[in-house]
């Protein structure tokens, strides 16, 4: 596959770069499900913070360049990095610097809380949504119930992650890793939020409102 040919090139391009200390890489190519369509997502650890997007061959690659304690930094303040750590596989290294990276990030997942102040954020957007949920089912407006749910897709992610103490993780983690809470509305709760249509989804969504708000009480 492409992809793993052009992975080869840059981790021997990086190699040889003295600035570099290690190479992590996230996405896809990291979990084993990378298809042809796939993006090349790399971490460099080294004495510089910079990123670098380019086209290679017609796949887009990003190399995130970052010093160990800017990494660190990132997961206190965008928890949801720590995912690309604890999900990410780490391709080869000059110094033993990624088994304490990677526990920091299971340390900070591990040990996330979400404010108070999110939580009433949460539940009163869910309480605005169930109102309008509510009178779109009375007037049958189908088309209305897709773009209230779609605008608030996001937020009701997050509610559930909410539940289980946990950030929302990048889109392709998420993915992945979605049916694994151990708090849900019900097994397999994103399928059904992304695939129901019409008057089910929204009385679905209902259920999940009710859900969510109570487990956040």
């Amino acid at each position: 596959m492409k992809i793993h040919e052009i992975f080869e090139r840059k981790v021997n391009e990086l190699k040889q770069d003295s600035r570099v200390k290690g190479i992590f890489i996230t996405g896809s190519l990291a979990r084993g499900t990378e298809t042809e369509y796939s993006d090349l997502d790399i971490i460099v650890v080294a004495d510089i913070n910079e990123v670098y997007e380019e086209i290679i061959d017609g796949i887009p690659v990003e190399t995130h360049f970052n010093t160990a304690e800017t990494i660190k930094k990132w997961f206190v303040a965008d928890p949801s990095s720590c995912y690309l750590y604890t999900y990410g596989k780490v391709v080869w290294e000059r110094e033993n610097l990624f088994d304490d990276l990677i526990e920091s990030a299971k340390y900070r997942l591990d040990n996330y809380e979400i404010t108070d102040i999110r939580k009433v954020y949460l539940k009163h957007k869910l309480g605005a949504l169930k109102e309008k949920l509510t009178a779109s089912i009375a007037l049958n407006d189908t088309l209305k119930i897709s773009y209230l749910i779609h605008n608030n897709f996001k937020m009701l992610v997050e509610s559930v992650y909410a539940l289980n103490s946990l950030p929302v993780p990048p889109q392709g983690v998420g993915y992945e890793i979605y049916d694994t809470l151990k708090i849900t509305p019900q097994k397999g709760w994103l399928k059904d939020l992304v695939t129901l249509k019409g008057i089910a989804l929204a009385e679905y969504v209902l259920d999940m409102i009710e859900y969510c708000t109570k487990g956040m009480s």
